[in-house]
């Protein structure tokens, strides 16, 4: 398995135009969302591509980090990756984002964690309470392989479950360890993701009036959202 950190836009490019052409299974990993002053950025983005499944070899993840390079998403037209229908999206976070920040603040002065909005949204809606864990997807397709799993979680030190994992720490390290679990679940990955159980956090967030300034600058982000992340 090769993994490529893309951190220029120059290689986005490149690698934009190569995973389109790409035959065979691919999978799409939208990782982590992260707020940084007043603009909604995607922090990093991972792609797991598979040309053939028989040969361990010529897997391939290539993690875009956009908060290094923002100019990645556009400039280096990551955007046509997250709006092609071709490429699976295991991930809801971008595509409940505007949705979310409609009803609650993300506080844009710090980093936020879409995992526990999410929740907040969810049951305030009387939704049932979901999280993206590659832990719960891992036991339902592999329940004879759970210490294969608790091996890789103690290598990278970190607790696998999104909902309980801080949002910045060891980012870059937690997402070799997780792309190398989605891509032994590729095969088995459906078009809709499958129910994931989730841990259910008490805390609420409190819904927060913004300024106007700061709804104007977020209605902006979210037209660039519907461009991007349409379905």
């Amino acid at each position: 398995m090769r993994i490529l950190v893309v951190d220029k836009v120059s290689l986005s490019r490149r690698l934009v135009r190569h995973i389109l052409t790409v035959n065979g299974p691919r999978l799409a990993f939208v990782y982590k969302t992260y707020l940084d002053g007043y603009d909604s950025k995607l922090s990093i983005l991972g792609f797991g591509i598979v040309k053939d499944q028989s040969d361990e070899d010529d897997m391939q993840v290539f993690i875009f980090d956009l908060k290094k390079s923002p100019g990645i998403l556009h400039n280096g037209e990551l955007w046509r990756l997250l709006s092609t229908d071709g490429i699976e999206k295991l991930c809801h976070d971008v595509d409940k984002l505007k949705k979310i920040l409609a009803v609650y603040d993300a506080r844009l002065e710090r980093e936020c964690d879409f995992q526990e909005i999410y929740r907040s949204y969810m049951a305030d809606n009387g939704l049932p309470d979901r999280s993206i864990s590659l832990q719960n997807l891992f036991g339902k397709y592999f329940p004879n392989k759970r210490d294969e799993f608790v091996k890789l979680s103690s290598l990278s030190q970190i607790n696998l479950d999104w909902a309980k994992r801080p949002l910045l720490n060891g980012l870059l390290q937690d997402v070799y360890h997780e792309m190398a679990c989605l891509i032994e679940l590729d095969p088995l990955i459906k078009r809709s993701p499958p129910e994931h159980s989730g841990l259910r956090l008490n805390n609420s967030l409190e819904p927060v009036k913004l300024p106007a300034r700061r709804r104007k600058l977020r209605k902006k982000q979210w037209n660039i959202l519907e461009l991007t992340y349409r379905r």
